[in-house]
C-alpha cells in the first residue's frame, strides 16, 4: 500500500480498532526488551476490535494446551470457521485481508503460511481467498497443512512438491527473530522455498534486512515509519507533542530513552514503585547501561 489514500485507509483502521496506540507525550510504553517507547501495537485488533481478536486468541490458548496432531488439526479447523465468520461480518478486518490478498497473488506462491498464534490471524483467510493450501507452524516446531475447509493429517500437503514456493503470511516484523529462529527453519526442514513474506505491518526497527539477508523480501501493508505518523497527525489522531516523541524514537530508540529520562530524572523511580512486573522492567532497563 504505498498511495496516500491506501496509507490514510490503514490509519483509520489502526486508530478505529484500537491497534495502535499512542502515549500521552510523558508516558510511555514498556516493551517486552526491557525499553520504553511512544506507541504500541497490537495488529491483531484489526481483526475488528480487542474484545474480538482476545477471544480468538482465547481460543488458539485453550486448543494450543493440547500439543497432539489431532489437537493442532481441530484448532485450524476452528480459526478457519472463526476467521471466515468474521471477515463476512466486519469490513475493516476484510479490508486488511482484501489488502493482503492483493500483494500475496503477485508472489507466485504454491501456499501459504503462518506462525502460532497472531499470524493466524492473517494467513489463514488469505490462504482461504487464494484457494491455495496452508501451513500452520507451531513454536514447538510442529506444523499442521489444510486445504480449503479440510485440515489435512500427516504433515505434508498430497498436492505441493518439494521446493514448492511458500509466502508466509504475518502480523508483525519488528527485529523478525520469530522467522530465524521458528518460521524459516521450520519451512525449510519441510524442503519448501521462501522467497517471500508479507505482513501488515513493519515496525521498520531492522527486520526487512534481516529476513533479506536469509534471501526473504519483506512486503508490508504499512511502514511505522514518519510517512504514516505524520499522516496520524494530519488526521487529528496524535498530537504534535506525541508526533514529535514517536519520530525522536524512529530515529533512535535508545537515544529517545536516554533523551526521556534526562527530561524526567524522576520516571524511574516512580515506575518503580508502582508494582512488581514494573519494578523489574526498571530494572531491566537500568541494566542495559543506555
Amino acid at each position: 500500500m504505498d498511495t496516500t489514500s491506501s496509507l490514510i485507509q490503514i490509519v483509520e483502521a489502526l486508530f478505529a480498532t484500537a491497534a495502535l496506540r499512542v502515549a500521552p507525550a510523558d508516558e510511555p510504553f514498556w516493551y517486552t526488551s526491557g525499553l520504553f517507547g511512544p506507541y504500541y501495537i497490537n495488529t491483531h485488533f484489526l481483526y475488528g476490535s480487542q474484545e474480538a481478536a482476545e477471544q480468538l486468541l482465547g481460543v488458539m490458548d485453550r486448543e494450543l494446551a493440547d500439543e497432539s496432531t489431532a489437537g493442532q488439526e481441530a484448532l485450524i479447523a476452528e480459526l478457519q470457521r472463526e476467521t471466515e465468520r468474521q471477515e463476512a461480518g466486519t469490513p475493516v478486518y476484510r479490508a486488511v485481508i482484501d489488502a493482503l490478498v492483493e500483494v500475496a497473488a503477485g508472489l507466485g506462491a504454491a501456499a501459504i503460511s503462518g506462525g502460532a498464534r497472531r499470524d493466524f490471524f492473517f494467513s489463514l483467510p488469505v490462504a482461504r481467498r487464494l484457494g491455495l493450501p496452508h501451513l500452520a507452524i507451531f513454536k514447538g516446531g510442529g506444523s499442521c497443512w489444510s486445504a480449503a475447509a479440510d485440515v489435512v493429517s500427516g504433515g505434508r500437503f498430497d498436492g505441493l512438491a518439494a521446493g514448492s514456493r511458500i509466502v508466509h503470511v504475518a502480523d508483525l516484523v519488528t527485529e523478525a527473530s520469530s522467522y530465524t529462529r521458528d518460521w524459516l527453519p521450520a519451512l525449510r526442514r519441510l524442503g519448501l522455498e521462501i522467497r517471500d513474506t508479507v505482513a501488515v505491518v513493519d515496525r521498520v526497527q531492522g527486520g526487512a534486512a534481516v529476513l533479506e539477508a536469509e534471501g526473504v523480501r519483506l512486503h508490508a501493508l504499512v511502514r511505522f515509519d514518519r510517512e504514516l505518523f505524520v499522516a496520524a497527525a494530519r488526521a487529528g489522531h496524535i498530537t504534535a507533542g506525541q508526533l514529535e516523541q514517536i519520530l525522536a524514537y524512529g530515529a533512535d530508540p535508545r537515544g529517545y530513552v536516554r533523551t526521556f529520562l534526562r527530561r524526567h530524572p524522576n520516571f524511574l523511580e516512580t515506575m518503580a514503585a508502582r508494582d512488581t512486573r514494573t519494578r523489574e522492567r526498571v530494572e531491566r532497563l537500568r541494566a542495559m547501561q543506555l
